[in-house]
């Protein structure tokens, strides 16, 4: 006995050769059910993509808000202290702008950051050791002397922007967001400046250092170290550049290093050592 099959709407039904109808069952329903679930199954798939692009862009994230005011703050930084130069000293210059290193404590108050006596007195222990090696002569403020000190409010509001949002977002995200605005605060300045390629070609390895070791490595990994000690000994450690910039003129440019400048190294280097150590807690003996 042979069967053949008749399709008849959404139902398949099996007929004999004599005639009657052996079996009848919905097949199609099945095909438009696995229609269904692999329908499904797609939709899914792109909904969560989409809400992985969503989070991954979201203007509400921590990290993307963190990134874009460390950003602004980096850049007024850097114009402000790129502009001071043309009208004041190198060592001036780094003096004032290492000045952030109050300006951070101070604007920590009004954030309710308690600073501990230890910590002042390393932050003044700092600003000497500063003086020390930055100054020579008298110290005046002249006007290229005030847009450097603008630079060191920049430079302090950066450090606590970091505070604010490194413990709330991915660091090397709010890392690279901060270049990526920086970087396009920056570009009209390209119409004052107005740089030829032939002296980007030759200011090739000062610009590497400069984008890819001073900014990419060394701010990233001060967003990272951030997320475990306070805006004030942050402010204390980058000060110590001053110190760096001595060492490597010794070393590398052969400079020599006068009485004065190692008096100011040696109380760098105690600021940094006090300000690590724990203090004592209140009532203990």
């Amino acid at each position: 006995m042979q069967c053949g099959a008749g399709q008849t709407g959404r139902r398949t039904a099996f007929l004999c050769d004599d005639g009657s109808q052996r079996a009848c069952v919905d097949v199609s329903a099945g095909y438009h059910e696995a229609d269904a679930a692999a329908g499904t199954r797609i939709d899914g798939a792109v909904q969560r993509g989409g809400e992985a692009d969503a989070k991954r862009f979201d203007i509400d994230d921590p990290a993307f808000i963190g990134g874009f005011f460390c950003g602004v703050a980096l850049f007024f930084a850097c114009l402000f202290q790129q502009i001071g130069l043309v009208y004041t000293t190198a060592g001036k210059a780094g003096f004032i702008t290492a000045l952030y290193i109050i300006i951070v404590p101070i604007l920590g108050i009004f954030m309710k950051k308690k600073v501990g006596k230890i910590i002042w007195f390393c932050v003044i222990l700092a600003v000497v050791g500063i003086y020390f090696l930055c100054m020579e002569g008298d110290f005046t403020m002249g006007k290229g002397d005030l847009i450097v000190l603008l630079s060191a409010f920049g430079y302090a509001m950066h450090i606590i922007t970091v505070d604010r949002f490194a413990s709330r977002g991915d660091p090397i995200k709010i890392s690279c967001i901060q270049f990526f605005v920086c970087g396009a605060l920056c570009l009209p300045t390209l119409i004052v400046e107005a740089p030829t390629l032939s002296a980007l070609l030759l200011a090739w390895l000062p610009i590497f250092y400069a984008g890819v070791i001073s900014c990419g490595i060394a701010y990233t990994l001060q967003v990272v170290a951030q997320r475990d000690t306070t805006p004030t000994i942050t402010a204390i450690i980058l000060s110590f550049e001053s110190v760096f910039a001595v060492l490597m003129g010794f070393l590398l440019l052969h400079e020599v290093m006068s009485l004065k400048e190692v008096a100011g190294c040696v109380l760098m280097f105690a600021a940094i050592i006090l300000a690590q150590l724990p203090e004592k807690p209140q009532g203990a003996n």
